[in-house]
């Protein structure tokens, strides 16, 4: 992609903040994050789950460039832990963050898309399949995937494209930096734990880099049309395919494997 008005959030670390510096080289980028220094210019502070402060901003783009040529909607955080111990305040913050941050920076860019412009989602894999004490992320997660999915249909006569990334675990240090919700006197404190310690134990080698992910998005936005979604990871790809075909076996060995561990 080359002299295009992109916009992404949440672009002060990991994936999003190599999207930008990638992006940029032949790019106009846009920021918004929360703690983005703002400049006015190609860098805004927004709380993407403020809606009023989402207007503003976009607005302001569009005052200033005229139209938006791609949204990279990726501002989200992980929560992992029991939803029954989970704050009120705590359920409402990964909701409005992860899944209608995204719906009101897609509604408020809008106005400034016409035919070729593109919207991207970036997902989780873990919006595909079940995952104990990862509910409330996973659940975002598909309810993001499913807005994309939605989109992509509702403005496929306005010559808008839009698209999911599915992500797996990429090298961000994403997983380290979530919300962990536990107490020790709770009846899920054990299992939360191993789970805890079973993803902060996974070697982060394995994990695609940013570098290459970015890549990947970045020449799949390069092209005319867009998929539905790109499940970037190819064991992924099995998993999701294995799921959709099997859900009921995928239970069965996901229980097998808890009981397993409690042993």
């Amino acid at each position: 992609m080359k002299d295009k008005i992109i916009v992404i959030t949440g672009a002060t670390r990991g994936l999003g903040l190599r999207l930008k510096e990638d992006l940029s080289k032949d790019n106009v980028v846009i920021t918004l994050s929360r703690s983005e220094v703002e400049n006015g210019k190609t860098a805004f502070r927004a709380d993407v789950s403020d809606f009023d402060d989402v207007k503003r901003v976009f607005d302001e783009i569009g005052k200033i460039y005229g139209k938006i040529d791609v949204l990279i909607n990726n501002a989200g955080y992980g929560l992992s832990g029991a939803t029954e111990i989970m704050k009120k305040e705590e359920i409402e913050r990964i909701t409005n963050v992860n899944f209608l941050g995204a719906i009101w920076c897609t509604k408020c860019a809008l106005p400034y898309m016409t035919k070729g412009a593109k919207i991207a989602m970036i997902s989780s894999a873990s919006g595909l399949t079940p995952m104990p004490f990862r509910t409330m992320y996973n659940s975002t997660k598909a309810a993001l995937t499913m807005f994309s999915y939605s989109m992509k249909l509702e403005l496929c006569n306005l010559g808008i494209d839009c698209t999911a990334f599915i992500l797996g675990p990429v090298n961000t240090g994403f997983s380290n930096n979530r919300t962990v919700v536990t107490a020790e006197d709770s009846r899920y404190f054990k299992d939360v734990k191993e789970v805890d310690d079973f993803v902060k134990n996974q070697d982060n080698s394995k994990k695609t880099s940013t570098k290459k992910v970015s890549a990947y998005i970045i020449k799949k936005l390069g092209k005319n049309h867009l998929r539905y979604h790109y499940i970037v990871g190819f064991g992924f790809r099995l998993a999701y395919v294995f799921y959709k075909f099997f859900p009921f076996t995928t239970f069965r060995l996901t229980n097998f494997f808890m009981r397993k561990r409690e042993k």
